[in-house]
């Protein structure tokens, strides 16, 4: 299994795909920030939205360095998935549209040491895509309103945003590498990738718009749960449960999954 990621590894640093995909998020990163950046110092703060005045205080945006990572977690950390899909294609899809993943099981590998050196390996990547990414915004933070005096237990909060933010992306990654495995389409799994996500998000927003009580059910949505982890320390209990009970969902149950499903498959 080492063999495999060890050879993934190489072939994914040397795909343009990876460079292009984090030159993207640089670029993603630093517009969100300055746009931020730049209303703050402006003199708009309010939103017409259906004919109502919402008040935005963006003063309560605090985008210096040591707290902009926070901000990012807070307003855009789900948009990471989007993100991840480059590395699901390079890593997993790639055999399937090489036809590779034959030579792999003919020479005895095991189709369950194969998919988790697939998954294990995008995993590593998506862990890298959020470190990039709240990393470049530490420092376009401290560039912009220098680094800022954090408040006692900052960094201990920090790292458990981090934590339970990635633990629900690397459900977003398991699913990923199931639709690879199960549908071994590289058109397909982007297809399915994005509307499995992308749909229900829209269609809650939408009912939330029309009905403000359809929020109770904003909790049952995995990009929701991402960014509302920003706020751990706030959260109720049930809600943190809840956020972490959606992630092993779709962590455990997409691998288990996934693994039953391609043990059976016939590769052709």
């Amino acid at each position: 299994m080492l063999n495999i990621i060890r050879a993934d590894f190489y072939r994914v640093i040397r795909s343009k795909g990876i460079y292009i995909t984090f030159a993207i998020l640089l670029i993603f990163t630093v517009f969100s920030i300055g746009i931020v950046h730049f209303i703050q110092s402006g003199d708009i703060n309010v939103v017409e939205m259906g004919g109502d005045a919402v008040m935005v205080d963006f003063g309560e945006f605090d985008l210096s360095g040591h707290n902009t990572p926070m901000t990012l977690a807070t307003s855009l950390g789900s948009d990471i998935m989007w993100f991840m899909l480059p590395f699901i294609v390079i890593i997993g899809a790639a055999m399937f549209s090489h036809n590779t993943v034959k030579n792999d099981i003919a020479w005895g590998l095991c189709r369950v040491k194969l998919y988790m050196a697939k998954l294990l390996l995008t995993s590593a990547f998506c862990a890298l895509m959020m470190l990039f990414y709240y990393g470049l915004g530490m420092l376009i933070g401290t560039v912009l309103n220098g680094f800022g005096s954090p408040e006692a237990g900052h960094w201990v909060h920090m790292l458990q945003v981090f934590g339970a933010q990635l633990f629900l992306m690397l459900g977003v990654t398991s699913v990923g590498m199931f639709l690879v495995f199960t549908t071994r389409r590289t058109a397909a799994t982007i297809g399915i990738f994005i509307a499995f996500f992308l749909v229900p998000m829209f269609i809650l927003q939408m009912l939330v718009f029309a009905n403000p009580d359809f929020m109770r059910f904003t909790g049952f949505d995995l990009s929701f749960n991402i960014n509302s982890l920003a706020g751990i320390r706030y959260l109720e209990t049930y809600e943190i449960v809840r956020a972490f009970g959606l992630g092993a969902f779709y962590l455990f149950g997409g691998t288990t999954l996934g693994i039953i499903l391609f043990r059976r498959a016939e590769i052709k």
